[in-house]
């Protein structure tokens, strides 16, 4: 029964239905809990880089290409979100605690009613 479900769970994550095609992520950045920034990755076309400034020295450097974004730089003393890789790459947002960021994916796709079964729980 197991195995059943599981194996449901595999062919309903890899089947998209007619008529739903999925749609470009939109990069989102936060600060302090404010979306400051929004970002269509299909309307991004070469790489580029921006600073988020915070309170005090704080800073980020977000490098954003068209496949993604990631952290590049950052005056946080542990450099967490450097070593965090890039988005899309991660199921999880980039975090930067010391500085208030959190840079994360959204997509437009339609999406799954409450009823429907899950294909990935993280």
């Amino acid at each position: 029964m197991i195995l059943l479900a599981s194996a449901f769970s595999i062919l309903r994550a890899a089947w998209k239905p007619s008529g739903q095609e999925h749609s470009p992520a939109t990069l989102e950045i936060y600060q302090n809990g404010v979306l400051i920034r929004s970002i269509s990755l299909a309307q991004v076309s070469e790489t580029y880089s921006l600073t988020v400034v915070g309170e005090g020295d704080a800073y980020n450097i977000i490098t954003v290409s068209p496949d993604g974004a990631w952290v590049s730089e950052a005056s946080c003393p542990d450099k967490l979100c450097i070593r965090q890789g890039a988005l899309p790459g991660s199921l999880l947002p980039i975090t930067c605690l010391p500085n208030r960021l959190v840079i994360r994916l959204s997509d437009d796709s339609p999406r799954e009613t409450d009823n429907d079964a899950d294909a990935l729980t993280y």
